[in-house]
């Protein structure tokens, strides 16, 4: 059994366990609860950990030096991966991803995304990093699927 299945199978025995301890009505109030207030962002936190340390892992760098001012070369890189991941599995506002980053600046954000959208397959330092994207984009959307199932 692989990782994702053993988790969505842990999930469903709990949320059965308690629906034979508490009753189905108790349980989705418990849950209509937890929703609002805002417990949600917890799965967000989760996945913005998530993300940092899997493109961190990916470039071989340390995941705080990606938080640094004045970064150059591969962490720009990672950092960007980072900028591009989180907008597209969390839709944060740029300034929100760019303040993860310890920047106000969002237009690092929008640039990366900008130059993201420029890349080509056929540029062999493209296709590096492009390459890099999709794994870790693979690994990132099971660990979104996996969060969301645990918070919804």
């Amino acid at each position: 059994m692989d990782d994702k299945s053993e988790d969505v199978s842990i999930v469903i025995k709990q949320f059965a366990k308690a629906i034979k301890k508490f009753g189905v009505k108790k349980v989705i109030a418990a849950i209509d609860e937890l929703n609002t207030k805002g417990t949600i962002g917890e799965s967000h936190k989760n996945l913005v950990a998530y993300t940092i340390n899997q493109v961190s892992i990916s470039f071989q760098v340390n995941p705080d030096d990606l938080k640094r001012k004045n970064i150059r070369g591969v962490i720009i890189d990672a950092r960007s991966m980072c900028f591009i991941l989180l907008k597209k599995y969390l839709d944060l506002k740029h300034e929100d991803i760019a303040g993860l980053f310890g920047s106000r600046n969002h237009s690092l954000v929008s640039n990366a995304l900008r130059e993201f959208n420029n890349l080509d397959y056929n540029i062999k330092a493209d296709r590096k990093f492009l390459d890099i994207f999709r794994e870790v984009e693979k690994k990132v959307e099971e660990k979104k699927d996996i969060l969301w199932l645990k918070h919804s």
